[in-house]
């Protein structure tokens, strides 16, 4: 099925071409999508809108990798005693790709749970995906249904959602925490002062940085992340176990773009915003997840973001980019070449991750 669609006003000049893609991960995790798969016209990013989300992106595959892989994991453990994420936000969903096979494999996971802990666990899950573009919004809500995900449902366990927020925008971010948090019965519409504690457990986001992501759109991005993970006082929990096992940001990322200067910019608002940037390792050969198709990542890596105490995050941060370093391995020679031999940007090209390095789980 394709289609073509040329809006009127200030998107006339942007012309997509549509059609239903199916994208299957692991055993049993199968989205069915419909997307732009060419665009012609006015660039994605122009007049201050941003239609990258009508499209697939290759890092949006490494992180679904993850979700259906991490799931999978879970259910082969012999203690289910991990508390599983089940308050998320995604930033830059896009038309949904991320957001559904999060939902799914969520769903898929509590149905091959016994019976005892699925009554043990029947906590409401909700995913929230988020993006700028309202076009880009109502596909995810499209998406949602074709999938039969339950949109604003009230009454599953498992939901996911598809709302507009602009990074930085804390009122539309405020909004959206309040409407959640009645909808999991965890607020009273009468109690809303309570709501400066209640926040996600997680937030998520793929391939969202790239060459054209300005510095100051990172900032609004890491505040956005901070709101989200930490309300409006901002504070950490109490149990430094809960901030790093529970609470982070998880974000796909192409280092490779446009040499180093991508990488310098998210690691120089991280830093500034005392986010710890680790790595983490996402296999491509395993016997839980077998029968998954493979899809072009372009070298993209998962990356971990928790927040901390300032001088340890910029220590922790000011050691990446080594040649040893799994996050961005050669960026600190990459820069310093650069500014003693005028090379351009695009000498610097992260390598791909070794099998030996893909057995690595944890980066110095």
């Amino acid at each position: 099925m394709e289609d073509d669609d040329s809006s009127s006003s200030s998107e006339a000049s942007l012309v997509a071409q549509y059609t239903v893609e199916h994208f299957r991960y692991g055993r049993s995790i199968s989205v069915e999508l419909n997307c732009a798969t060419t665009t012609k016209g006015r660039n994605l990013i122009a007049d201050n809108r941003d239609s990258t989300g009508l499209m697939i992106w290759p890092a949006s595959h490494l992180m679904c990798r993850h979700l259906v892989l991490s799931s999978s994991l879970l259910l082969h453990e012999p203690s289910h005693t991990k508390r599983r994420p089940r308050r998320i936000l995604e930033l830059g969903c896009g038309v949904g790709l991320v957001g559904l096979v999060a939902t799914l494999s969520e769903q898929q996971y509590r149905k091959q749970q016994p019976q005892q802990q699925q009554h043990e666990n029947d906590s409401r899950f909700l995913m929230v995906s988020t993006d700028a573009d309202s076009h880009v919004v109502n596909l995810c809500a499209e998406n949602v249904d074709r999938n039969h995900t339950n949109v604003d449902g009230r009454n599953e366990t498992v939901q996911m959602w598809s709302r507009r927020l602009w990074w930085g925008d804390s009122n539309q971010l405020d909004l959206i925490r309040t409407e959640a948090a009645s909808n999991l019965g965890e607020l009273s519409l009468s109690s809303v002062e309570d709501m400066d504690d209640w926040t996600f457990d997680q937030v998520f986001a793929a391939d969202v940085v790239y060459p054209s992501t300005s510095g100051d759109a990172l900032t609004s991005l890491f505040e956005t992340v901070d709101r989200a993970l930490y309300g409006p006082t901002n504070t950490p929990p109490s149990d430094p176990d809960e901030t790093r096992e529970k609470k982070c940001f998880l974000l796909s990322f192409i280092a490779s773009r446009d040499g180093y200067r991508t990488p310098m910019k998210l690691l120089d608002a991280a830093t500034r915003a005392n986010y710890q940037i680790d790595w983490v390792p996402v296999s491509d050969n395993d016997n839980v997840t077998d029968n998954h198709e493979s899809y072009e990542c372009m070298g993209a890596k998962l990356l971990r973001l928790t927040r901390g105490d300032q001088d340890a995050v910029q220590h922790h941060n000011a050691s990446l980019g080594t040649d040893e370093c799994l996050v961005f391995p050669g960026l600190k020679r990459a820069v310093e070449a650069s500014l003693l031999e005028d090379s351009s940007d695009e000498e610097w090209d992260a390598p791909p991750l070794s099998s030996s390095e893909d057995e690595e789980e944890t980066m110095d």
